[in-house]
């Protein structure tokens, strides 16, 4: 019997070695979460950007910095120029929740954005943002950014939740806009992972989470460990 749960307690130390070593990412290495929708299946796309595959890309994952995230976007459409873009966030993200902020310029360089409190407010959808399907409190790029392709990225505390996003063209005969398909429904709450939930992207959250260290997930590999075995206990008394 004494053989038997060696045994057993042997391989459950074995499996916390494996389960901590897919939680642990090597040295280095970002914990990333990476999704794109596309039009016309997870994308609205009007005007020209209709015309093309016009398709918002995201990457989001650690900093380098303790306790950083890093949000990275890409827009890319066919025809037309940028004019601006808006991510929702909480409401009650400020300035001081967003640092190292880069746009692309028309060369196609990152360069740095300066994110001023006006950025971050309630966008209304009539007022420079024709066709948005409501209003979207967040963080709003429209300096310098233009080309068939843009890339906005910068660093938050703000752990990424589920949300949504809104980009139009300068243009307003017709309106080049896009935004994504999930805009007018409720924001899932699902826990961030890769690719899309109900046609939402990855933005801001409400809390501060600092993104898990390697302690953290040893111990979250244990807790699993010893959930299986009194599960195993359970099952057999």
């Amino acid at each position: 019997m004494d053989g038997v749960l060696m045994t057993t307690r042997l391989k459950m130390a074995l499996l916390a070695i494996v389960l901590v070593g897919l939680l642990i990412p090597a040295q280095g290495q970002a914990i990333l979460y990476y999704g794109s929708l596309a039009y016309p299946t997870g994308l609205h796309a009007q005007g020209r950007w209709a015309g093309g595959p016009a398709m918002i890309e995201w990457w989001v994952g650690d900093s380098g910095a303790d306790g950083w995230w890093n949000y990275k976007y890409r827009l890319s459409h066919a025809a037309g120029g940028t004019s601006h873009m808006i991510f929702e966030t909480s409401t009650n993200f400020t300035v001081a929740d967003i640092a190292n902020a880069y746009v692309n310029d028309a060369g196609g360089n990152m360069v740095p954005y300066t994110v001023v409190s006006d950025d971050i407010k309630t966008h209304l959808e009539m007022q420079g943002n024709p066709d948005m399907p409501g209003n979207l409190y967040g963080v709003k790029f429209d300096r310098g950014i233009t080309g068939l392709v843009t890339t906005i990225q910068f660093d938050s505390q703000r752990m990424p939740m589920w949300g949504d996003f809104y980009s139009k063209d300068g243009g307003n005969n017709p309106v080049d806009a896009a935004w994504n398909l999930g805009f007018l429904a409720t924001d899932p709450i699902d826990p961030p992972g890769n690719g899309s939930i109900a046609n939402h992207i990855l933005v801001p959250d409400t809390v501060v989470q600092p993104i898990p260290e390697p302690a953290s997930l040893l111990l979250l590999g244990t807790g699993l460990v010893g959930f299986a075995a009194a599960r195993r206990r359970r099952k057999s008394s």
